[in-house]
């Protein structure tokens, strides 16, 4: 029983930091998407893209999860001296069969999440995002009474009420223009942005004119020139298909993942150490430091290979060597620092 409850407390952690890191890119996500014109209104369309999104992160932020939730979980069972119990009445070697029969199965669940379920849901979120940018349309906060739409256009005005800017100044960049109405209505047209202004006058200090025009009704319109092209990146493939792939980024990604999964599987083998470590002397904090600092060295260093593997600096064969080297140095590492456990 007292493996099992190890095991039950290590998977909770680890579903709890989980979805606290994916919550997070969550609400980033839904930020960006309402950034590029979907409506606040539709909020089920944004629940909706981002759940598509979220599980291409897993595979890049999953080693930093596990070593988290692994240190958490220590701290807590060194602190009620539960590790101390079970380690009185459990041998060490029936906690690590445990440990390997349950992250055989996290590591074979992360493989299908990462070569399957996440490219046939992120191919589904690149091509409703593509949609919205075609269709999107401007979101504007009353409280900041000024809206800006990249480098087209700024409008400050007292009210925003059912697409109708209540006495704006608009400055149209494009044309030189400075525009004042009593008001101005925004409309979705044929893939434009129409700005409709009643009732007032236009400034133009363009080189080909300069005038003041009163005017009963101004139209100026935007094209949205988002592509309507889905180009993929590497969510969109699995490592085989990256390997194949012509463009050097996505050739390079694929390697990167094969070294990623090696780093989680360490990680996974040696997760029974971290987690039944006694903290005697006051020393466990020190050794979870130092396991964190070896970890983020080999990521550093394995996205400057990366970097440098992309730009032709290296072969695939001394990236793969420096890579393997850089492991094992990582997993002496984690021996010598947990050498007692």
């Amino acid at each position: 029983m007292l493996p099992r409850y190890l095991i039950y407390n290590y998977i909770k952690n680890l579903t709890i930091f989980l979805f606290s890191f994916l919550i997070t890119i969550w609400a980033s996500q839904t930020i960006r998407l309402l950034e590029i014109g979907v409506s606040y209104n539709d909020l089920f369309e944004i629940v909706y893209l981002t759940v598509l999104l979220i599980p291409s992160y897993i595979i890049n932020i999953f080693h930093l999860i596990l070593i988290f939730s692994v240190f958490f979980l220590n701290y807590k069972f060194n602190n009620t001296n539960e590790l101390f119990i079970i380690s009185q009445y459990v041998k060490r070697k029936l906690i690590s069969k445990n440990f390997l029969v349950i992250n055989t199965i996290i590591f074979l669940i992360l493989i299908i999440n990462s070569e399957y379920i996440s490219q046939h849901l992120y191919k589904d979120y690149k091509q409703k995002e593509v949609e919205l940018r075609s269709e999107f349309k401007v979101q504007v906060q009353n409280s900041k009474r000024e809206f800006k739409l990249d480098d087209h256009f700024v409008i400050f005005f007292d009210k925003f009420e059912d697409d109708i800017f209540f006495n704006p100044k608009a400055i149209i960049f494009s044309d030189d223009l400075l525009v004042e109405s009593e008001n101005a209505k925004i409309t979705y047209n044929d893939n434009k942005i129409n700005l409709e202004f009643y009732n007032g006058s236009r400034v133009s200090s363009s080189k080909k004119e300069k005038s003041i025009t009163n005017f009963l009704k101004f139209n100026f319109f935007i094209e949205n020139n988002s592509e309507e092209i889905v180009y993929p990146d590497k969510e969109s493939f699995s490592v085989y298909e990256l390997l194949k792939q012509d463009d050097k980024k996505l050739n390079v990604a694929g390697h990167s993942k094969i070294i990623n999964y090696i780093l989680i599987l360490i990680v996974l083998i040696n997760i029974h150490r971290v987690v039944n470590t006694v903290n005697l002397k006051n020393q466990t904090n020190f050794r979870n430091l130092k396991l964190l600092i070896f970890m983020l060295t080999f990521i550093i260093a394995n996205s400057f290979l990366n970097k440098i593997l992309t730009l032709y600096t290296i072969n695939n064969l001394i990236y793969y060597c420096i890579n393997i080297i850089l492991l094992i140095l990582l997993q002496l590492g984690i021996w010598k620092t947990y050498d007692y456990s």
